[in-house]
């Protein structure tokens, strides 16, 4: 765990966050090459959950639909509701306070995931996967 917030734990995937943060690994989905499916639902069963500050090395794409948490990237927190689609890609500090949960997953992946899946330059394909901090959307 991480002494202090200017030196978080740098995690490769998923399985090594939830790991870190003492949580169970028994319901996620993962196929050992750099992707991986959770449903948060199953996860967090004490609420309200605070995670630690981390800084992960994948992609992380969030669907909220039915659910309450603050979720910090960098110094910007942002309010994760029901509709809610968020993504975020590696890099970046990290933490999250889940309030409420009925109906969340998380689907995660790495760089190399990705070029070995898709052919040809990932990143001109997928221009959303550089981008910088960006809003969460909330569908309503």
């Amino acid at each position: 765990m991480p002494k202090n917030d200017q030196n978080p734990d740098i995690f490769k995937d998923l399985t090594e966050t939830f790991m870190s943060m003492n949580l169970p690994l028994s319901h996620m989905l993962h196929d050992g090459d750099g992707f991986s499916l959770s449903n948060l639902k199953d996860l967090f069963t004490e609420l309200p959950f605070q995670s630690i500050v981390f800084r992960p090395n994948y992609f992380t794409m969030l669907f909220v639909k039915d659910a309450y948490a603050d979720y910090t990237t960098d110094d910007i927190t942002f309010k994760m509701e029901p509709g809610t689609i968020f993504f975020t890609n590696p890099g970046h500090f990290r933490s999250f306070v889940w309030f409420e949960i009925t109906d969340v997953y998380l689907i995660a992946f790495s760089e190399s995931f990705l070029k070995k899946n898709i052919t040809g330059d990932v990143f001109q394909e997928f221009p959303f996967l550089v981008t910088e901090t960006v809003n969460p959307r909330t569908l309503k």
